[in-house]
């Protein structure tokens, strides 16, 4: 989850509980700490789905829901999507708030076992 207009430097904490089934996810966030936020003040919902269109390759639809008024002065909506091969991903992202710009991302995970 990227946070609009939400400076470099802030430091907050949520607690996150998601359900999978097939290539659903339904998720539901809670901020735990935000200086100046009380446990549970601003929350978002997510619903992912992801399909698999070959061998390692993958696509993925986002869609968040949040009431996060603390660190985007309003409600909103964020959506994104995705293409994941093998360990890497590149992602675009964007809100409905007025002054929000597309964010690219792209990421790489590793497994570790222990």
């Amino acid at each position: 989850m990227y946070y609009p207009d939400s400076n470099d430097d802030v430091d907050f904490t949520e607690v996150n509980a998601c359900i999978t089934f097939c290539a659903f996810s339904l998720g539901d966030a809670v901020f735990a700490y935000a200086e100046g936020v009380d446990f549970g003040g601003y929350s978002y919902i997510s619903a992912d789905i992801e399909f698999e269109i070959a061998s390692e390759i993958s696509f993925a639809l986002h869609i968040v829901a949040g009431n996060d008024e603390f660190y985007a002065v309003e409600k909103f909506i964020e959506y994104g999507a995705s293409l994941s091969k093998s360990v890497f991903t590149f992602g675009l992202s964007k809100t409905d708030l007025a002054d929000d710009d597309m964010k690219v991302n792209v990421s790489y995970a590793r497994d570790i076992v222990l």
